[in-house]
């Protein structure tokens, strides 16, 4: 519910939509408690939005994309629910446009969570968009510092996964390193690595 209560007093109402009942629970407990009023939540598939065509202004997907499983499916139900005009926002995290560190991030991202599907890389995302009608534009691309510890501690990742998250951290050669960052144990930062992250505005056309 944090991307709807960030929207919240902003516009006449926001309805959050997510797969999973215990995660709308969650979010309507949290809404009553900052006593926000005009968001609603109710269960739904982002490939399948139980929604008319052309019924909102504004779709955000933040932080969950790299869930979806037909990523091109999802896209396309996005823009046909959006109204002539309507804004789809993406926020979520990508890759770089080359295969091998694509490769290795999508690979630890799967070891840390086996609900991941996939990050994308920005040209992919733009290609995705327009093939639905959307005109995508980069709003912005930051970079999240990741501490090992507290990425694998929050998604409760079994220690076997966590065990070769870090193996396979130890073992990147030095092109692999400098392009993530990685560091180790030993290192002030601690182990970890920093992981892209973009938002992007697609415009219906």
């Amino acid at each position: 519910g944090y991307a709807a209560f960030a929207f919240a007093p902003h516009v006449k109402s926001v309805e959050g939509i997510d797969i999973t009942p215990a995660m709308l629970e969650q979010a309507e407990l949290a809404a009553a408690e900052r006593g926000i009023e005009n968001v609603t939540f109710s269960q739904g598939d982002v490939e399948a939005i139980p929604r008319e065509d052309a019924s909102y202004d504004i779709v955000l997907s933040r932080w969950c994309a790299h869930h979806y499983v037909n990523i091109r499916k999802a896209v396309a139900e996005i823009a046909r629910v959006l109204r002539r005009g309507g804004i789809f926002i993406l926020a979520d995290s990508v890759v770089p446009a080359n295969a091998r560190v694509d490769t290795v991030v999508n690979t630890l991202e799967t070891l840390r969570d086996t609900g991941h599907v996939r990050n994308y890389n920005i040209r992919e995302w733009l290609e995705f968009m327009e093939t639905v009608g959307l005109y995508g534009e980069v709003k912005r691309e930051w970079v999240l510092r990741l501490d090992g510890d507290d990425w694998v501690e929050r998604m409760k990742t079994p220690p076997v996964f966590v065990d070769a998250i870090r193996a396979l951290l130890n073992e990147a050669d030095s092109d692999l390193r400098t392009t993530l960052t990685i560091t180790g144990e030993d290192d002030s930062a601690g182990w970890g690595f920093d992981l892209p992250a973009v938002m992007i505005k697609g415009t219906k056309l």
